[in-house]
C-alpha cells in the first residue's frame, strides 16, 4: 500500500528515476534545436513511469 513504508529498493528506483529525468534535461538543453520537443518527450516518459512506478508498489 501507498502508506507502507518504502524500501531501500524501491528509493533506489526513484532515485534513478529522478537522475536519469534531470541528465535528460540537461542533454535536451545542450541539443538546443529540438529542446522543447525533447522536454515534452522527456517529461511524458517520466510521469509514464512515475505512474508505474506507483502502481507497482501500490498493487
Amino acid at each position: 500500500m501507498l502508506t507502507d513504508p518504502v524500501t531501500n529498493n524501491a528509493m533506489q528506483a526513484a532515485s534513478l528515476l529522478t537522475g536519469a529525468t534531470m541528465a535528460g534535461f540537461l542533454v535536451a538543453r545542450l541539443i538546443w534545436r529540438r529542446t522543447p520537443m525533447l522536454q515534452f518527450i522527456i517529461v511524458g516518459v517520466y510521469f509514464v513511469s512515475v505512474l508505474g512506478f506507483i502502481l507497482y508498489y501500490t498493487l
